[in-house]
């Protein structure tokens, strides 16, 4: 996605007058949106750039019908298509 934009951040921690604590750390915000692309599908974007998302989702009336070779077959799908499973 990028180089990423990171910015520092300083924190001083006092307790009446005395610092207590102190802590840099480096960040990076980004942006993320999506829309709807020409054919209609839905388009996903990070910082301005196109990402694709691959996945597959559990429908209900599939597990009325499962059997063990069919959750087997189904899930070796999944990881042949190197997908990500989400219910």
């Amino acid at each position: 996605m990028g180089t990423p934009n990171l910015t520092r951040s300083r924190w001083k921690f006092e307790i009446n007058g005395v610092v207590s604590d102190r802590s840099t750390s480096r960040f990076g915000i980004r942006e993320v949106t999506s829309g709807l692309n020409a054919t209609g599908g839905r388009a996903f974007h990070i910082n301005g750039r196109n990402i694709l998302l691959r996945g597959w989702r559990l429908v209900a009336r599939m597990m009325l019908r499962e059997t063990s070779q069919r959750l087997r077959d189904e899930l070796r799908y999944v990881r042949d298509m190197d997908l990500t499973l989400s219910a």
